[in-house]
């Protein structure tokens, strides 16, 4: 389980690491981090909608005990959605926060700006800019300040 304090401290120290790493040159591991950043913020605020005590379910026995906790039907239907889907799919991750609408409202270029992130990012040997590492963290401040 992912502690929902855990989640919140490690969100801000992937987003400052990116700082560093962007200042230091590394742009790829810069995305990459603010990209976790996201991932995690997001996991908290749907800690918070579904309304997990403790904090985010990392396996199968835990999501199950969520699922079984959960008061309503649609919150028991929804987290057994949850547990299915790629738990490294942003746009997924954002439809179940409950921000999909604040988010597309306040922030549609930022979110556009950082979809197509993912884990696999740490594999890529494409060369990027610094500029487009700056806009990418900088879209992920604006996000994470609109959850």
């Amino acid at each position: 389980m992912l502690l929902k304090k855990v989640l919140k401290r490690i969100a801000e120290n992937r987003l400052k690491d990116s700082n560093v790493l962007l200042r230091n040159k590394r742009y790829n591991a810069a995305i990459y981090l603010a990209g976790y950043a996201i991932e995690l913020m997001l996991k908290l605020k749907i800690c918070h909608i579904f309304r997990f005590k403790h904090g985010f379910p990392e396996n199968e026995i835990e999501f199950n005990t969520c699922k079984d906790a959960a008061s309503f039907a649609f919150f028991s239907t929804a987290i057994a959605k949850l547990k299915q889907i790629k738990h490294h799919n942003l746009a997924e991750l954002l439809r179940y926060s409950g921000k999909e609408i604040t988010i597309f409202t306040k922030c549609s270029s930022e979110w556009a700006g950082i979809l197509n992130w993912g884990p696999n990012h740490r594999y890529s040997s494409k060369i990027v800019r610094k500029a487009t590492a700056a806009e990418f963290i900088r879209n992920c401040k604006i996000i994470i300040e609109n959850l």
